[in-house]
C-alpha cells in the first residue's frame, strides 16, 4: 500500500492541501485535545466531515464568505470540487499540484487581479 518515490510524497501534498483549503473555506478547525470522548475523533477530521456534507454542485464554502462582496457562488462550487478532488481516497484519483493551481488560477477571483 505505501508507494516509495516522488509520486507518493505529491499525493500526499495534494491530499494534505485539499485539507486545508476545505478547513479554510469552511471555517472548520478540529481541536482534537479538546474532544470529551476520544471514540469520536473520525468524525472531526476535516476530510471525513467534507465527505459527509459534500452534495456535487453545491459549495461548502461558510456563509459568512459567501457574503463577501468577491465572492462568486461559481467559484465555491469549483474550490469545494477542487478540494474534494485532492481527498479522494485513491492517490491516481487526486489532481497533481500543477492542476491544483490552474484551477485555482481559472477562479473568477484571480480573474479580476
Amino acid at each position: 500500500m505505501f508507494k516509495t518515490g516522488n509520486n507518493w510524497e505529491t499525493s500526499c501534498e495534494v491530499f494534505s492541501f485539499g485539507v486545508i483549503l476545505l478547513g479554510l473555506i469552511a471555517k472548520r478547525t478540529c481541536e482534537l485535545e479538546k474532544l470529551e470522548k476520544p471514540d469520536l475523533v473520525l468524525d472531526h477530521l476535516m476530510h471525513v466531515w467534507a465527505k459527509k456534507e459534500y452534495k456535487p454542485q453545491c459549495s461548502l464554502v461558510h456563509k459568512s464568505l459567501q457574503e463577501d462582496w468577491g465572492y462568486h457562488a461559481e467559484d465555491g462550487i469549483a474550490i469545494t470540487e477542487l478540494g474534494m478532488r485532492c481527498i479522494e481516497f485513491f492517490p491516481t484519483n487526486r489532481p497533481n499540484m500543477k492542476d491544483v493551481v490552474e484551477r485555482l488560477e481559472s477562479l473568477h477571483i484571480f480573474q479580476r487581479l
